[in-house]
């Protein structure tokens, strides 16, 4: 029954929206502007409390027919224009915005992801008592995300935390905005595609158990002691470095550039184990555990490699792990 009340409202919301078309070319842009630059589909719930009020505007609809009395036909019509002016209202307090993604992080397996959706304001007018819903491909909903008040070319941010189970590919598929503004008796639902995908890398184990190296050599970097410099104050009038003049006077005190020696870097080739040879789990332990063991080797400023078959990866952080994501 609450779906057939929907359905009748969108059709008379969409008579309503033919005489604003009207209005709106006959007057211009005086008290009408656009809502928005796509196609925006919103879809109308009647809530519980909606198909109760339903009900009893229709039984005093039945009452103003019988009886024709002045004051029902007051109510009556008042209860009407409400209706009308909470349908329009509430269609137009969920379109007319802009959303976007913003990840805050790299995005691992098994490991919390903070992810951001940003709402923008586009319309002329305040929007209120939002509800932000994302949708991924595997038909999963997380939400709702609540913001108050949206002011106009005001910017939102609702933030959410997810975990994904398995490494590779995930796309976003569309993020939903619900609100029942201005009375609860029915919840309008403007679905805006967004659709995107991104890459969550594998998770990392800190066993070493399944890693198994090609090579690995010691060598020493050229350049390490030009990176590696350190700035401190002249330390008992000694000197120790060289003096930086220009840095010095801002600080008001000598300041010294102080070179550490160079050190040994290592250089890693890790091999990794076909699948065949080892079963689905033990595999997905091996690229966890190298996932790992590249970033730790990274961090310290070694240099990591990994070997598959007649294949060598590069030692690119973002070429390493976009590897073990997709192999």
């Amino acid at each position: 029954m609450a779906e057939g009340l929907g359905r009748g409202l969108q059709i008379l919301l969409r008579r309503f929206d033919s005489v604003r078309r009207l209005l709106k070319a006959r007057f211009g842009g005086l008290f009408f502007y656009p809502l928005s630059k796509k196609k925006i589909k919103v879809h109308i719930a009647c809530s519980r409390e909606g198909v109760f009020f339903i009900l009893f505007l229709l039984g005093l609809g039945a009452a103003v027919v019988y009886t024709s009395k002045n004051s029902l036909i007051l109510l009556f019509c008042f209860l009407l224009f409400t209706v009308l002016a909470t349908l329009v209202l509430g269609r137009r307090n969920v379109l007319g915005l802009s959303l976007s993604r913003r990840f805050n992080h790299e995005l691992f397996a098994a490991q919390e992801a903070h992810i951001d959706i940003l709402t923008r304001n586009d319309s002329a007018r305040a929007h209120y008592s939002l509800h932000v819903y994302e949708d991924f491909e595997q038909r999963r909903t997380i939400g709702p995300i609540f913001i108050p008040t949206l002011a106009p070319g005001e910017v939102a941010q609702a933030p959410y935390d997810c975990v994904f189970p398995y490494r590779g590919n995930v796309r976003f598929r569309q993020i939903q905005v619900r609100s029942r503004f201005p009375i609860p008796f029915f919840e309008f639902r403007a679905t805006y595609p967004c659709d995107e995908q991104n890459t969550v890398y594998p998770q990392r184990l800190p066993q070493r158990d399944l890693v198994t190296f090609a090579g690995n050599s010691d060598e020493t970097r050229g350049n390490a002691r030009r990176r590696q410099n350190r700035i401190q104050a002249l330390q008992d009038g000694r000197q120790a470095g060289r003096i930086l003049w220009k840095i010095s006077a801002k600080r008001g005190t000598l300041i010294e550039e102080v070179a550490k020696p160079a050190r040994a870097a290592t250089s890693h080739v890790v091999q990794l184990t076909p699948k065949y040879a080892l079963t689905p789990l033990e595999f997905e332990r091996q690229i966890s555990q190298i996932t790992d063991f590249c970033l730790d080797s990274l961090d310290k400023g070694d240099a990591v490699s990994i070997r598959y078959g007649d294949q060598l990866t590069s030692g690119k952080r973002r070429d390493l792990l976009e590897f073990l994501s997709h192999v």
